[in-house]
This record gives structure tokens, C-alpha cells and sequence, in this order.
């Protein structure tokens, strides 16, 4: 049975079971649950004094607001372990917080606007961020060292609608608006 409803446009939440509503200070469309403890962040992908918040699961309290970006965010993602929380925004950097107290630790600088989607490694080394229509960039997670950059079809170009690696590590797969799939190896 559903415990509880959050309607992500007027920032509440409704307990189905005890009919209390709470409001939650950030409208959202982003939900990221830390793998291994008892909070998640939402966040919204528009501009606002804060663009996400952490709260508490299973109560839903608000722990902290923050801000992923100085613009509007495209992608998040909390690495496996939790250890780190990595943000993409419109502001041309790649955000790297602490996964539990989520204060920064690191910034990717040099990134062309519309970083529109992200995935990380499953050994946590690298993060690779694909921009809107042109190429996915490789990061070193730990270092913030850029690695490559591996050009999409030109063809296109298309936007991309998402990038994960496989369990392996060994392919990174990028989806693309055409409904097409590129896979890069990852051996550089």
C-alpha cells in the first residue's frame, strides 16, 4: 500500500495513512536516494533560491537546503558507495559534494553550457558528462583530470537523453533523441 505521496509541483506531501500534509520547501523533479542511508535530495531543474533539498526517510523532514548549481540543473547522481553527490548544470561545471553532509569538495571547470547528462563509473574513477548535441567528456572522479572526449555522430547532432556505463565499466552507452545508441569503449 502507498504510506505517502509527494506532488512534486507544489512542494508537498501528503501521509496517506495518517492524512497529514507537510510542505516541503522545494518544488521538485529530481529524487536521489543516498544508496546506503536513511536520506534522499530532491531537486528541481529551474532556478530558484534553492535548487534542492535533503530530507529524511521516512519522515520526509527537511535537513538542509542547498544549492547543486548556479543555474538551472540538468542531471545528478549519487556514486554507488554514496560517497559523493555529482551535479550538472547550465553554470558550465560539474559539481562534486561530500555524499553524506553534501558540502562541495571538487569542480569540473571547462565545460562547455547545457551539460545535460552524466554517469559514473561503477569504480567510481570516472564520471562521464554528455553536453547537449556534442561530445561526451570523461573525468577523473577523484582528481577532477579531464581524460577524453569522444565525439557523437555527426549525423545529428542529436540531444542526449541519457548516458550510463555498463556494470563492467567497460562500455559507455549514450542514448541519444534519435533513438539511436552509441556505445564507446572505455578503454582509452
Amino acid at each position: 500500500a502507498v504510506a505517502w505521496r509527494i506532488h512534486p509541483h507544489f512542494g508537498e506531501w501528503f501521509d496517506l495513512q495518517s492524512g497529514a500534509r507537510t510542505e516541503i520547501p522545494v518544488a521538485f523533479d529530481i529524487w536521489l536516494q543516498h544508496p546506503h542511508q536513511p536520506f534522499a535530495v530532491i531537486a528541481h531543474t529551474f532556478v530558484a533560491p534553492y535548487d534542492a533539498a535533503m530530507i529524511e526517510l521516512p519522515s520526509l523532514r527537511v535537513l538542509k537546503q542547498i544549492n547543486l548549481t548556479r543555474g538551472r540543473m540538468n542531471d545528478a547522481a549519487f556514486t554507488k558507495s554514496g560517497r559523493y553527490l555529482i551535479a550538472a548544470g547550465d553554470d558550465s561545471l560539474i559539481r562534486v559534494f561530500n555524499g553524506e553532509s553534501l558540502k562541495e569538495e571538487l569542480q569540473f571547470t571547462g565545460m562547455p553550457r547545457h551539460n545535460s547528462r552524466l554517469a559514473i563509473s561503477p569504480d567510481e574513477r570516472t564520471i562521464a558528462v554528455a553536453h547537449e548535441k556534442g561530445p561526451v567528456t570523461l573525468w577523473h572522479l577523484p582528481t577532477g583530470r579531464h581524460l577524453a572526449e569522444l565525439p557523437l555522430p555527426e549525423e545529428g547532432p542529436f540531444p542526449v537523453r541519457q548516458v550510463l556505463f555498463t556494470r563492467d565499466g567497460r562500455y559507455l552507452v549514450v542514448c541519444l533523441d534519435d533513438r539511436s545508441i552509441v556505445a564507446f569503449d572505455t578503454r582509452y
